[in-house]
């Protein structure tokens, strides 16, 4: 293994680099194991709860059960003013009544620790004063009274952690027989029902793979090249043959067929039913519509049978983020909507979005490949946003669309604000067809410098937008539109046209100009026929393909690398120079690196903006020039904005610097006054001849 580090050169670095990505995985894995204990106790205390709610409604429906009094059952001296609590068999047995409390006390006693788990059972106004609440329950019986509908927290008892959930219970018509005399009445909260769990045994079985992973991560980090990842799925079905036939009428008219969601069909209906309901009981509503983040690519790289897999998943994910009373649904495709019942404040459904968030991050397994997705969430609430569902679900959506042009793995609150916003959005992308058409378009060019002489080697195209009435825009404010209406494959066309016609327009002028970099958005690099539009463009231009460069973010590659082989390797053969951008933040493996044919890369600018004083940046971008060094590739850093930051990557021997130390971007005439010489052109240099080394 050393020996092989070695081959590839720069020992030290490389070992850096490999215990930072095992770090990370490894960080990342405590994470979600972490996650798991908290899912399993959750779980666990639910079925606790529901058994223990099961006997106590089971007692106060039949309005308690009469025993045989003995020491372990006497009379309950706190049922006095029951007449028939002690009752003569004609045998002349004596038998006294247990009601739901005095029952489930007794079995709370009986299986006291069992299982690691506990229970309890208690109120603010107890009959008997032994029963009062603990701290703890009595603060969660005091927010029963103001409406909560269950309180969850881990707290110690007996030196122990345990994850502990209590909710109410309220007087029903068995109670009054027991608790009439107390003044309650139907509906009124009586006390609360809480179950434990102990915690130790699941965090012990969390640790325990929790070491075995580890382990496994010092054994790939050992191995060095080589990353070595298992997993296992469990995917299980219960559903009978006999529910099958049942409920398939059911199903096919007011269910999706693939999640076993209920369709909008249903979820309208019910959402229908639950905005009378609320609107009898003054209550709250929460709709928030849910889509998954480029989902196309799932079913792109997996077909839809793996597209499936992961919609199954992600219904079932939902479905453990949500209370009984909840209801979610799939609407078609990748797009769900979740139906909040009474969430008690706006904030509630927030707190669900963030929830559903956390659990759609977790890895997704398709086969052997692990997937990560994220969602958009829009959030509309019953009365204030709507008072019908059509209303609601449209406002959902338009908080939805909000958070999606946001950046994604968002949740947005539905504001009247946002049907301005969505119509400013709609102007915004009639200009810019418009736009596409008058050529509003301009580019700036800012200079890349030689780390080593200071010299201009270079420069990046960047593309601005004249507008006639708010003057120069920015590609932020307009970019992502662009990507999401497709208008970006003839924009990125335009830019690379045009700065070949710049190139042309100093080659004519008999300057020597400096090869211009344009950047290929994602969806552009994906074309079929990039290569053949750039070779149609060099030649109406008539510039040599050396002077072009074209900069591809290292996630846009790693989406299917055997396909951008391919293109790069026709881009490259017209010689055209090919730089990775963003280097750093896609997770490219060594293995992938070395088959693609790419002349540069170029350090993310987020590792150099905290230089010379973040160490963690500094080994990071050691470890680019280290692996660049034994690829035979040079290596551009981006952000340069001080001198220290300069001399730094100097030292460091990275290649070339771009940066608002040298330049911000300038206009093609003010970047020929500054930086071009007045020298006859002279062939550009052949990009297909790697360089030698990156010193």
């Amino acid at each position: 293994m050393i020996a092989a580090f070695k081959n590839l050169g720069g020992i030290r670095s490389l070992i850096i680099a490999w215990t930072l990505l095992a770090l990370l995985s490894a960080a990342l894995y405590v994470q979600h194991s972490v996650r798991i204990v908290e899912r399993v106790a959750a779980l666990e205390v639910e079925a606790l709860y529901q058994k223990l709610y099961a006997y106590r409604h089971w007692n106060a429906r039949i309005g308690g059960i009469y025993v045989p009094v003995t020491a372990e059952t006497p009379p309950n001296p706190y049922l006095t003013e029951v007449t028939d609590r002690d009752v003569v068999t004609p045998s002349g047995k004596q038998l006294t009544l247990m009601n739901p409390a005095y029952m489930l006390r007794h079995i709370l006693q009986a299986t006291a620790g069992l299982a690691n788990s506990r229970g309890s059972l208690t109120s603010l106004k107890p009959v008997n004063p032994a029963n009062a609440p603990d701290p703890w329950e009595r603060q969660a019986l005091l927010e029963f009274e103001q409406g909560a509908g269950e309180v969850l927290a881990v707290r110690t008892l007996e030196g122990e952690d345990y994850l502990s959930l209590m909710r109410p219970l309220k007087i029903e018509e068995p109670c009054l027989k027991c608790h009439a005399g107390q003044g309650y009445r139907l509906g009124d909260v009586r006390g609360g029902l809480s179950a434990s769990v102990a915690l130790a045994p699941l965090r012990t079985a969390g640790n325990s793979r929790l070491l075995l992973v580890l382990c496994g991560h010092l054994l790939v980090w050992g191995a060095g090249c080589r990353l070595i990842q298992r997993y296992t799925g469990y995917f299980k079905s219960h559903i009978s043959r006999s529910q099958k036939l049942k409920e398939a009428l059911n199903r096919a008219s007011n269910f999706d067929k693939l999640t076993g969601l209920p369709n909008q069909l249903q979820f309208t209906d019910r959402l229908r039913w639950a905005i009378s309901q609320a609107e009898r009981r003054k209550e709250l509503l929460g709709v928030l519509c849910l889509d998954l983040d480029h989902f196309k690519k799932i079913n792109s790289a997996f077909g839809h049978g793996g597209g499936n897999l992961v919609l199954t998943e992600v219904a079932r994910r939902l479905a453990g983020c949500l209370r009984q009373s909840d209801i979610v649904a799939r609407l078609g495709g990748d797009s769900f909507t979740i139906l909040m019942l009474n969430p008690g404040k706006v904030e509630d459904s927030a707190g669900l979005a963030g929830k559903i968030q956390t659990a759609i991050n977790q890895p997704f397994l398709i086969g052997e490949h692990e997937v990560y997705l994220t969602a958009s969430i829009g959030i509309a609430c019953y009365p204030m946003d709507g008072t019908d569902p059509e209303t609601i679900l449209k406002h959902a959506d338009t908080a939805l669309q909000r958070a999606k042009h946001a950046g994604r793995d968002a949740y947005q609150i539905y504001s009247p604000a946002m049907n301005l916003q969505a119509i400013e959005r709609l102007h915004l992308e009639n200009d810019l067809r418009k736009a596409m058409q008058k050529e509003e378009f301009v580019l700036y060019y800012q200079p890349q410098v030689d780390a080593g002489t200071g010299r201009v080697t270079g420069a990046e195209a960047l593309l601005r937008w004249q507008h006639p009435q708010r003057g120069l825009v920015g590609p932020q404010e307009f970019i992502a539109v662009a990507e999401e209406t497709g208008l970006i494959v003839p924009l990125g066309e335009w830019v690379i046209r045009a700065a070949c016609r710049q190139i042309r327009h100093w080659l004519d002028e008999g300057v020597q100009p400096v090869r211009i970099a344009v950047n290929l958005s994602p969806r552009q690099f994906q074309q079929l026929d990039l290569a053949q539009t750039i070779e149609k463009i060099l030649a109406e231009t008539g510039i040599a393909a050396g002077y072009l460069g074209l900069e591809i973010t290292e996630s846009a590659i790693m989406h299917d690398t055997d396909k951008a082989v391919a293109v790069l390797s026709g881009l490259r053969r017209q010689g055209v120079h090919i730089s990775i951008d963003d280097f750093g933040t896609g997770y490219s493996s060594l293995s992938q690196l070395k088959i693609l044919p790419i002349d540069v890369l170029k350090i993310d600018r987020s590792f150099v903006k905290d230089l010379p004083d973040n160490t963690d940046s500094i080994s990071i971008i050691n470890a680019i020039i280290a692996l660049a060094r034994s690829l035979n590739l040079k290596v551009l850093a981006e952000g340069a904005e001080t001198e220290p930051q300069y001399h730094l990557l100097r030292e460091l021997r990275c290649n070339e610097v771009q940066g608002y130390l040298f330049s911000r971007p300038i206009t093609a005439t003010a970047f020929r006054r500054q930086f071009i010489a007045g020298d006859p052109a002279s062939p550009p240099p052949d990009s297909r001849t790697p360089p030698r080394g990156c010193g």
